[in-house]
């Protein structure tokens, strides 16, 4: 495996709570499946609004935004309405502050689906591609995430064929996504095991196989692990040279008769070698919700007091904890914007843009005339180097390598901003 990341499918636990928090990443989860309900999107805008407007956009879907899990069912209703500070923006702080893999699940959720729809029709495919242009964009330039997951509509089986309506729209989305961050993943397919069919009808689709990376089924019921459909998924896939993750699965079931341990380490040890990632459903839950045979947890907390947090099987906690630690590899990242490790006479980049800038800005550096911002490392550009090296006490041999090109980021962010963002629009 090039990469094995352990992540939590979606929100029934508070990431502005230590507590909560601390527990997840003790049981070294690296990854986040969020809902992201598309049915609060803002009143819409037209495709072709200028960029500014469409970061404003953006901004405003994020920041005022709840939780994903806010209306996904009567229990997260239930447990958002006790949490009610929690918002989108609050899980995209926590991914990034705790180096999480942020999986976006992009849909409408049953309860709200706003102007978009449940099932966005063909009229939307080419805002929604515009949506995850701008939507990475943002993310990339204002978060400066290395990476982030697209995940097109949850249960897409219930809202349309995959020819007609589910490729399609995978498609569009997927090429905003990666027109904007090429090297981001798009995962699809996000339905039951169960669901075989539908998961065919997918992989025989040559168009939408082309625009992803992950084909991510959900696996939680006692039939569907019982009965192979993960190793049958898995050959499938493997078939179409994709991979393979479960981001919606419960491998702690209640029903079983092999305390303390349950189905655990059975189920969980199938996936080696077969599963890039996978995300578990409710691994903290509060009392309110009560519990099922499909799923269970490690920790519960009373709604009236989410930091009086207690565990409810350390075997559990335990054995996931280390299996978590044994396996997970950090998830890969093919940078978009290869910045030369050193600049010198001669090199030519889009960093050698940038460094022209921050020394044409610089009033220490004090040129006259202004170097030619033309992304060639040339002799004036490298007698520039100098002056400003000279004012940091660094080498002063006209060269920019590591040090000397951080500090430059350091006192120049938006100049570093904008040279990332002109770059994802295709600017060199």
């Amino acid at each position: 495996m090039k990469e094995f990341i352990p992540a939590i499918c979606y929100s029934s636990w508070n990431c502005k709570n230590p507590i909560h928090v601390k527990a997840l990443n003790d049981m070294n989860f690296r990854g986040w499946r969020i809902f992201v309900p598309l049915g609060m999107l803002p009143a819409q805008i037209p495709v072709y609004s200028t960029s500014s407007q469409w970061r404003n956009y953006i901004s405003n879907f994020v920041n005022n935004c709840p939780d994903g899990c806010w209306d996904w069912d009567n229990f997260s209703t239930n447990w958002w309405g006790s949490n009610p500070n929690q918002r989108f923006k609050d899980c995209l702080d926590f991914c990034k502050t705790n180096k999480w893999l942020p999986i976006l699940n992009l849909c409408s959720s049953d309860e709200t689906h706003g102007w978009i729809g449940l099932a966005p029709t063909s009229d939307k495919w080419a805002w929604l591609n515009k949506f995850c242009y701008e939507f990475a964009l943002y993310l990339r330039v204002v978060y400066r995430f290395d990476r982030v997951d697209l995940s097109v509509i949850n249960e897409p089986n219930e809202k349309g064929a995959v020819n007609d309506w589910y490729a399609p729209l995978v498609i569009a989305m997927s090429n905003g996504w990666k027109k904007a961050c090429s090297g981001w993943k798009v995962h699809a397919c996000g339905v039951d095991l169960s669901r075989q069919n539908f998961i065919n009808d997918c992989l025989n689709n040559p168009e939408m196989m082309e625009a992803v990376d992950y084909i991510s089924p959900h696996c939680n019921t006692i039939g569907e692990w019982n009965s192979r459909l993960m190793e049958l998924t898995y050959e499938n896939v493997k078939d179409k040279d994709k991979k393979f993750a479960l981001l919606e699965m419960s491998p702690v079931s209640q029903s079983n008769n092999k305390p303390p341990l349950g189905y655990i380490p059975e189920r969980m040890n199938r996936m080696i070698g077969k599963c890039d990632m996978y995300g578990i459903v409710l691994m903290i839950r509060n009392e309110a919700i009560g519990t099922s045979n499909d799923f269970d947890d490690i920790y519960m907390y009373n709604l009236n007091n989410p930091s009086e947090l207690y565990c409810t099987s350390t075997a559990k906690r335990d054995w996931i904890t280390g299996f978590n630690k044994t396996y997970y590899k950090k998830y890969e990242v093919e940078d978009d914007m290869q910045l030369d490790k050193i600049y010198e006479d001669g090199s030519r980049s889009i960093g050698v843009t940038f460094i022209q800038k921050v020394l044409n800005y610089d009033i220490d550096v004090d040129l006259e005339p202004k170097l030619k911002v033309d992304g060639w490392f040339g002799s004036k550009t490298a007698e520039a180097v100098k002056l400003y090296q000279k004012n940091f006490n660094l080498k002063e041999d006209g060269r920019v390598g590591e040090k000397t090109f951080k500090i430059m980021i350091f006192g120049n962010q938006n100049l570093f901003d904008e040279l990332v963002y002109d770059y994802a629009i295709g600017k060199r």
